[in-house]
């Protein structure tokens, strides 16, 4: 019943997720062929499972999972039966953490993972807009420079700061002392048609960087907070996403920045998911 993945599973398996999730095609896609990946399968495909290799980081040797069952094949053994191969993967790598990620607003992977020893850390909103568009506004963007580049890396740093020191990540800096500033900069450079600046006077208050269809950051400096300026730069960052011909625009918020969730609220965004990341330490 439990086999590894095969690329031909591609098209039934994103059919089947993406009738009880909104995940992209190529986001499903990437975790299973990329990752070490399991699909239960007794002759019609009911869920699969999928564990990255061991790596180590922060929080020593780490291994992220993630399984999936089909809605109408739950509460039949199928999550049990994948979990028996992730498990044992696990226990084959030794992690120092190992790391869950599930959908929570619906269903009960909560207390699937609960039972297995892993406890809450944080949760993330899935957030959509398919409005029209909003009036400009008079804060100009500028492009992407790589003369911007250190104080873009001290604004996202201190931007993110309090959310991730609240959460309990490592490190708490985005770019902590050390980092590869060189691949970080290549990485801006290839990306600089997504990132737009924001400077009142001389001073930079706050960036942007737009996905494909989503919105993947808004930081505002901390002396420039609640003054309109994180309003102001998701307004443009959806009318330059919709002018781009995306019709929904999505973005991310952790559920501890309940600031920026009223205010995506407040301009016409609608929750789509939560999804909650759970840990436990050890491999057993």
């Amino acid at each position: 019943m439990i086999r590894s993945f095969k690329k031909d599973d591609s098209d039934i398996l994103v059919a089947l997720i993406q009738q009880d999730k909104p995940m992209q095609t190529d986001e499903i896609i990437k975790r299973l062929s990329k990752n070490k990946a399991w699909v239960y399968d007794d002759g019609v495909i009911k869920g699969c499972a999928a564990a990255t290799a061991l790596r180590e980081g922060p929080y020593g040797k780490r291994v992220d999972v993630w399984a999936y069952t089909a809605p109408e094949f739950r509460r039949q053994g199928v999550g049990q039966a994948l979990w028996s191969e992730v498990a044992a993967y696990i226990e084959q790598c030794s992690p120092d953490i190992t790391v869950a990620g599930y959908r929570s607003d619906k269903g009960n992977a909560g207390t699937f993972f609960s039972k297995r020893g892993f406890s809450y850390w944080f949760s993330t909103h899935s957030m959509s807009y398919d409005g029209g568009y909003f009036p400009e506004s008079d804060l100009t963007p500028i492009p992407y420079a790589e003369a911007y580049f250190d104080e873009v890396i001290t604004l996202i740093n201190e931007g993110f700061y309090g959310l991730r020191e609240a959460n309990g990540m490592i490190p708490i800096e985005c770019f902590p002392p050390g980092y590869d500033r060189a691949k970080v900069l290549e990485e801006f450079a290839e990306d600089r048609d997504n990132i737009f600046l924001f400077v009142q006077g001389k001073v930079l208050v706050g960036y942007t960087r737009l996905g494909n269809d989503y919105i993947d950051d808004i930081v505002v400096s901390r002396k420039h907070q609640r003054q309109g300026f994180g309003q102001k730069i998701a307004q443009f960052s959806v009318n330059t996403l919709r002018e781009r011909g995306v019709n929904r625009v999505f973005l991310g918020v952790v559920d501890t920045n309940t600031g920026a969730r009223d205010l995506y609220e407040r301009l016409g965004f609608e929750l789509v998911e939560t999804h909650t990341f759970a840990r436990k330490v050890g491999a057993k």
